[in-house]
Order: C-alpha cells, then structure tokens, then sequence
C-alpha cells in the first residue's frame, strides 16, 4: 500500500504532489478500500484533480459545489462500507398513520359503577310495591276460593289484559349485550365459538412470541442441474484430464472445466445461503398478543414467508453483483502459463475474439457485458476453422461472466447439441453423463433461460413451506377466550318479576304522590274560587264610584 500522487508537468523536472487520503494497492479494490477520502474535503486538492483531468470541466458535475464537509474526514471507505455509508438514521414515527392503517373494527372496555342514591331509592319501591302486587293477588284468589265475588265488567277485564299484554312484549323483547368468558379453551371450542362469534372472539394466548419451528418448516428445491452429474467430483475430474493449453486463443473445452466449476460452486453457495437462511428464519418468532384464526394465520404467514423470500434472494444477488463488480474492477489475469516459458506473461486488456480471430470492438476495461459465442476447433493447434459453435453457451471477458450469460440448454436430454456436447468434452471417456429432464410442471426456468436469470433467483425451484395449525394454536395455548352476544334481558321469570315490580312500584308511587295531587287540586280550586268572589265585588265598587 502506499500513496498516490499526481506528476505535473511534461519535462526532465516532473514534480509529483501526493494526494490527500487517496492510496494505491495490489489491486483497485484494496487501494479504494484503505482510501480516506481527504482530498475531497479540501478545495486545494480537488482544484489540482481538476486542472490534472481537464475534462471533469466539461461535465455537468460540479466538483467545487460537491465538497465534502467534517465530520466523516479520516474515515476509511471500508469503515464507510461498514456502516452502509449512513451518517445518521432519520426515523419518523407517525402514529396517525399507524392508527389509519390499523383501521380498528371495534374497541371494548370495562368500568366499574356503583349503584347512585335514585337507583336504589326506585329498587325500593319496586319491591315494596311488587310484594302488595303480590298480596294483592294472591289473597282474592284465596277468598274467591270461600267467597263467590263479583266479577269485573268485561271491558274492564279487556283494558287490564291489553295493559299487560304490552308490558309483557316491551318487556320479553328487550335485549342486552352481555361478554361471555371461557377460560383454557380446546382447539375444538374455539373452532365451534368462531364459528358462532367470529366478529367479536378474542383468546388471549399465553405464549406471546412463538418460534416459526413449532409450526412450520421449510424443504427448498434447487434448480435440477445442481443434483445433476454436471457439478459432480467425478465429471470436473474427467474435464481435467481434458484440458489442453492452447499456442493461441483457447476453444471453449479448454474453458469447460472452469466453466462447471464454477456452476458447481454457485450450486453450492446458493445451497448454504439457503440453509442458513432457513435456519435463521425458523429460529425467529411470531409475535402476536392474540390467537389468529386459520385465514389469518394463513394470510400473515404467506406474507411473512414472501418477505423472508424476497430478502433472502436479494441478498444473494447482491453478493454476486458485487463479487462480479470487484472482479471488473481489479480484472484479474485470467491467461495460463505453461510450458518452458512460464515464468514470461504479457499483460493485455482481456479481449473477445470471433473464431477467424478478428477483433470485436468491445474492450472488457470498460464493458463488462463484452461476449460472443463458445467455439470448439478441429484439433489442438488452433486454425482459422472450428468444428463446432456451441448453442446457448457464450464467451466472456471472465468465466463468471461466460458462465452467467449461458444457458443451460444444451445439458437437457431433448437437445441436438447434448450428444456433441458430451463427445467434444469427453471423447473416449467411459464416463456416462445423465441430463437433465425439463418438466414444466416442476421447474419454472426454461431450457433456454440464462444463468444469470437462474442465479439471480438463488437457483430455487420451489420454497416447499409447510406450515400447520394446530401446533400453532397449542404454541399460543390461549388461557382465556371473550366473545360477545346479545341476550334476552328477562327470562319468564323476569319478565313476571318486572312486571309484579312496575306495576307494584307505580301503585305505591301513586299512594305517596296521589294525596298530595288531591290536595294540590283542591288548594289551586279554592284559590280560582276566591279570584273569582273577588272579581264581581270589584266591579261593584268601580260602578258605585260611576254614579256618585
């Protein structure tokens, strides 16, 4: 490691002024990495990047506008890299949008009130007047039963029945919500209470957090060529001993060792990616206060374990972005050395070559994405000629890259070109290779898709989740269960009571308040008959007045 300078200046007298934090390695990524950055915070040494690369001027990035600010001087880009380039977390919790989004269907609460003075003062005289109603009813029927009583006019009987047939309907028809509790309920009952309450059942679980192992797990299924004979010791073994060093540019038999390789390695980081993953996951917990029905359940575990997918995948392809990115960056030398002269390499900018040789314009310093097609030649000394362009397999600046464009198409069992391949690679070798068999109804990657599409989707056929309910609802072992229904306010019983009551209650409030309307009457009666004596008196008097 060690400091990187610019030169000034085009003669014998070259002075060389270092820039501030800015280091060179053995390869750009470890250069950047050591990098602090100091330049950028100081306008002197972005001044001088700019007079040394006259261009910058001409784009529409403004550097002198673009000045770095402390705190982050003396930081390396690794420890940058560490902490995701983030400054400083800016969290904004709104609990408005919370509370939207929730979008509570009912709410319930529960207070304590105690019975006021007027409530107990009515209670009173309900049972008072209840026990004279009583009394009242039993002792005619106890006298009728010595003594023959008159009866009661019809219409008047008619007048009473009709007065109780109204108090009797007001009174059995009135309903009241009431919460009904079941402590430590089976799965069975609280299948039978959603069934019945679905809207207003909650069971509170007693295990808050449950771990998705209790109740789920999850059986991954990798693309069909990492099982295959393909990324097998044996076969990468038989392309070895194949492997012929080339006087000039290389056909692709020479690559197809690196070539599955490097598949299998994918195969294999993709398989342990997984797995941990997986473990990870199901290691984790579900976290709820109250029991889920099975729709629910169902619906927020398939979101839970979308989520899990989509990370998991992400983070797969963000390691192969960037392990394809370093590879760009430092371009590694790829070329074999060989023979007597090995110790002898000619470091070129890695090119792409058609088979007769002729340079494509494409240059893999600046265009990663540079490729054309896998050619096999006649023989080992390499001619104008070849024998054979192989489909669907390319040639790219690296062998990631010649892998990734790829496709698989020609390792399948209904291709013309499976049986060419196999002789080309392996010639006389006893070695027997099985293809692959694509069935549409398990796999959902074509022959024909690329790589790349494959390894971007972590080379999974099928997540296999499989999850179940009762463990779940045994995890959350709910211990108690509320639901709410409307109930009749009086039974037979009560309704006979309310009546005896209501009826008891007015005939004594009509006792107590009776005698003083009596009064009350005769007392304004008796003060208009007073108002009135005095009124002709009056008009007497004013007439005798008239004629005096």
């Amino acid at each position: 490691m060690y400091d990187v300078g610019v030169f000034i200046g085009f003669t014998s007298s070259i002075v060389c002024t270092p820039l501030e934090g800015f280091f060179a390695g053995c390869t750009p990524v470890e250069g950047l990495l050591v990098n602090t950055l100091d330049c950028l915070y100081d306008i002197k040494c972005v001044e001088l990047l700019i007079d040394y690369f006259p261009t910058l001027n001409q784009s529409n990035v403004s550097l002198m506008d673009s000045i770095l600010v402390p705190p982050n001087q003396n930081t390396s880009v690794y420890d940058h890299l560490l902490n995701l380039f983030i400054d400083e977390w800016s969290i904004n919790i709104n609990y408005s949008k919370y509370y939207d989004e929730c979008v509570p269907r009912s709410c319930t609460y529960t207070i304590i009130d105690q019975i006021n003075f007027s409530y107990a003062f009515t209670l009173l005289i309900s049972i008072y007047g209840g026990l004279i109603i009583i009394l009242r009813l039993i002792t005619p029927i106890l006298v009728n039963m010595s003594m023959k009583l008159s009866v009661v006019s019809l219409r008047q009987n008619r007048t009473i029945e009709t007065s109780f047939l109204v108090l009797i309907i007001f009174t059995s028809l009135s309903t009241q919500t009431v919460t009904i509790t079941e402590s430590n309920p089976s799965l069975l009952t609280y299948d039978k209470l959603q069934a019945m309450y679905p809207n207003t059942l909650k069971c509170f679980c007693s295990n808050t957090a449950i771990r998705y192992d209790k109740f789920m797990s999850l059986s991954p299924t990798l693309h069909e060529v990492c099982s295959s004979d393909f990324v097998h010791d044996d076969f990468l073994s038989a392309l070895k001993e194949k492997v012929v060093v080339r006087n000039k540019h290389s056909d692709w038999t020479d690559r197809a060792f690196s070539h599955f390789q490097l598949l299998m390695n994918f195969c294999r980081l993709a398989n342990e990616t997984i797995t941990a993953a997986v473990h990870r996951f199901i290691m984790g917990s579900m976290v709820i206060s109250n029991m889920l029905n099975k729709n629910d359940f169902n619906t927020q575990t398939n979101v839970t374990l979308d989520q899990f997918y989509r990370s998991t995948i992400v983070d797969f392809r963000l390691a192969v972005d960037i392990q394809r990115l370093f590879v760009q960056i430092d371009q590694p030398y790829t070329g074999k050395a060989t023979g007597p002269n090995n110790n002898v390499a000619s470091f070129l900018f890695t090119e792409i070559y058609y088979a007769n040789f002729t340079l494509i314009n494409c240059d893999c310093a600046t265009n990663v994405h540079c490729q054309t097609s896998a050619f096999i030649y006649q023989d080992t000394n390499v001619t104008n000629s070849y024998v054979y362009i192989i489909p669907g397999i390319v040639k790219g600046c690296f062998i990631i890259n010649s892998l990734l464009y790829s496709t698989l198409q020609c390792l399948y069992v209904d291709s013309d070109c499976f049986p060419n391949l196999v002789s080309f690679l392996l010639g006389g070798n006893h070695y027997h290779l099985h293809p692959l068999i694509y069935n549409p109804t398990l796999s959902k990657y074509p022959p024909n898709t690329s790589v790349l599409e494959i390894v971007k989707e972590l080379m999974i056929e099928q997540w296999n989740p499989l999850y179940i309910y009762e463990p779940f609802y045994e995890s959350c072992a709910p211990s108690y269960c509320t639901y709410s229904k409307n109930i009749r306010t009086k039974n037979t019983m009560g309704v006979i009571t309310t009546l005896v009551s209501l009826i008891g209650g007015l005939t004594v409030a009509l006792r107590l308040i009776t005698p003083q309307l009596v009064k009350l009457f005769y007392w304004l009666l008796t003060l208009n008959k007073k108002k009135k004596e005095k009124q002709p008196q009056q008009g007497n008097d004013y007439r005798s007045n008239i004629f005096k």
